[in-house]
């Protein structure tokens, strides 16, 4: 019955023979993970060259993690903070509805980058340590990848992160521990060791429009861009808990105890920092994905710096067990592919697909000169296969995988025809692009899902600027 079908034959081998294996395992034991850090963002990241030093600073690590973009030197912190300028996104919705009562152009697009203000502000430790020991802590499965611009060309650079960072001896007896709170936002602490002077910690921060503790005790430094907060510490000498403030001077800011402590023991005083601004948060899974033999892929959204080149773009596999294997962040600068504006033409995310016999994924993205899909091993790597392109079909929102013969389906649209699928020959790579509604009345027409049924017959949702397809 299915003689003719090869891949078909090959799924449905595939899928028998890791189902009974999947079986056989289950008899013994159930496996579940939950993974709320889905893109892997709450680590502190080693510069290998992803990030320029500031204003003479080397800096040594960063993260991006729930809007916190920090920036680590010897010295201090760097912190930038984004904000939607929202003057900037009316005048454009005022642009938009303008356009929209005249007859727009061909391959215009309105699609833009959101509109970011963004604050740059520091804190630096005065008086410590020029060169204290920085230790990173707790090593993660897997590696990350970074785009970065060197001479016009671009290349891709490779790091680990960590889980935590220490500033050792940062002041005589003092280290300071970094790492990240399931509160949200990122954790410090410091370990005063007996008899250390704790009048010594100064924290100077520059570039601030103001500095100031709320109701609650909580130091809130205010920029253009939103605040930054740091919840009032918590301290401790062993199991005691000792009353400690945050004390403010000439935007230099210090640890107070208004009733002592005991300088025989540690104290670990114990705030947390976190940003508060009107940017939506990282980690925004858009879709997953399996392959026959229990992985995980993730889909979703990366940083947002308007230095990350990366855009919103990434995908993390996972094992069964939940543990990460790696993170792929959709560029491809041997062929100059990616989901990033690096030129005039819009260029944003589409969406992935990955085949379930032999863990490769699909990745797609929306291109004004074309929309074109890469493919990356079961290890994460390119594998040198890109689609080809029809300049008017421009938009790939979603994938569907065909089993009876292998191909992958593209679908989307485009802003100049009414192109909406491109069947891709997964050997050659070739694309054939096709209208499946035979409507040809420039209604915009956009795929932005499908699916297949057992029979070969394929679903989509689609959506139209105007009559006469639905939303």
């Amino acid at each position: 019955m299915i003689k003719g079908y090869p891949h078909l034959r090959l799924c449905i081998f595939a899928l028998l023979f890791i189902s009974n294996q999947l079986v056989a395992q289950n008899a013994t034991r159930k496996t579940s993970f939950a993974q709320k850090d889905i893109m892997r963002s709450a680590v502190f990241l080693q510069n290998n060259q992803m990030v320029n030093d500031f204003n003479g600073s080397k800096i040594l690590y960063f993260s991006r993690h729930d809007n916190v973009n920090a920036f680590f030197t010897a010295k201090g912190i760097i912190y930038k903070v984004n904000k939607i300028d929202q003057k900037e996104l009316a005048r454009r919705k005022r642009e938009l509805k303008e356009k929209e009562k005249e007859k727009k152009k061909e391959n215009e697009s309105d699609e833009e980058s959101l509109p970011l203000r963004t604050t740059t502000l520091t804190m630096q430790w005065l008086g410590a340590n020029p060169n204290p020991k920085i230790e990173a802590i707790d090593k993660q499965e897997g590696y990350y990848s970074f785009l970065k611009k060197d001479n016009g060309a671009i290349k891709t650079l490779t790091t680990e992160g960590f889980k935590s960072i220490t500033y050792k001896e940062l002041y005589p007896g003092i280290d300071v521990v970094y790492s990240f709170s399931e509160k949200g936002g990122m954790e410090y602490y410091l370990v005063v060791r007996p008899h250390a002077d704790v009048s010594k910690v100064k924290m100077a921060w520059t570039n601030a429009k103001s500095i100031k503790k709320d109701g609650n005790g909580n130091l809130l430094v205010h920029t253009g861009s939103g605040d930054i907060m740091e919840s009032a510490p918590v301290s401790y000498t062993g199991n005691i808990k000792v009353a400690s403030d945050f004390k403010i001077k000439n935007n230099v800011v210090q640890f107070d105890f208004p009733q002592g402590y005991s300088e025989n023991e540690v104290l670990t005083i114990d705030p947390w920092v976190s940003v508060l601004t009107s940017l939506p948060p990282l980690n925004l899974g858009l879709d997953v994905d399996y392959d026959f033999f229990g992985n995980l892929f993730v889909y979703g959204a990366g940083a947002i710096d308007e230095s990350d080149l990366t855009d919103f773009f990434e995908v993390t596999k996972y094992n069964s067990s939940g543990t990460p294997l790696w993170t792929f962040n959709g560029t491809v600068p041997a062929i100059s592919w990616t989901t990033a504006d690096l030129t005039d033409a819009i260029v944003v995310p589409g969406n992935f697909i990955v085949d379930k016999v032999s863990g490769k994924t699909y990745i797609g993205k929306t291109d004004l000169q074309g929309s074109s899909a890469v493919r990356i091993n079961s290890a994460g790597a390119y594998d040198n296969f890109v689609s080809s392109i029809n300049p008017f079909f421009q938009e790939t929102w979603g994938f569907a995988y065909k089993c009876s013969d292998g191909s992958v389906l593209a679908l989307g649209g485009g802003t100049s025809s009414e192109l909406n699928m491109g069947i891709i020959n997964t050997t050659t790579g070739a694309t054939t692009t096709t209208n499946i509604t035979g409507i040809t009345s420039s209604y915009y027409q956009d795929i932005l899902a499908g699916t297949y049924d057992t029979a070969g017959n394929l679903y989509v949702i689609m959506n139209s600027s105007s009559a006469p397809l639905p939303y």
